[in-house]
């Protein structure tokens, strides 16, 4: 398969997308967030997660797996992960630029956390991102339990 292909194709894919409601969106980035998770992410999350002495190591262990993410801990208990660049395969090979798949990145973020505190305990929220124009992506993340690792 070429590249032109793979740029027509993910035109008319965007272009498709551009045309779906917010919810609808949602459901479709939901899955490829979740595939996206299930390639790479989610493992060095559970992974780490595992040899951890408390969650103040698994968040420094997440940070040196995965050069150029910052995560930083608020003291009203949410979580901010911060990308210095976007790690999207389909946007680092010039296929996608459009904000609306970063939907398709808050999904992943969400499975990889929830993969260690469990489905529904996990909210991620969406900040900012590269493709809206700004210096880095931002998402805030809150987990239905304390800082601690068990």
């Amino acid at each position: 398969m070429n590249d032109d292909f793979l740029k027509i194709w993910f035109a008319g894919f965007h272009s498709g997308m551009d045309k779906m409601d917010d919810k609808n969106r949602s459901i479709l980035l939901s899955e490829c967030g979740k595939a996206c998770s299930d390639s790479f992410s989610r493992q060095i999350y559970v992974e780490e997660y595992g040899k951890s002495n408390n969650f103040d190591d698994f968040l420094e262990r997440i940070m040196a797996g995965i050069p150029g993410l910052n995560i930083e801990k608020h003291e009203d208990g949410y979580i901010e992960v911060i990308y210095r660049q976007c790690f999207c395969g389909l946007v680092m090979s010039g296929l996608v630029d459009s904000p609306a798949f970063c939907e398709c990145s808050r999904q992943s973020l969400r499975y990889n956390w929830e993969a260690i505190f469990g489905e529904g305990n996990v909210e991620v929220t969406l900040l900012q991102s590269i493709l809206e124009g700004k210096d880095s992506c931002r998402l805030l993340v809150r987990l239905d339990r304390s800082f601690d690792c068990d």
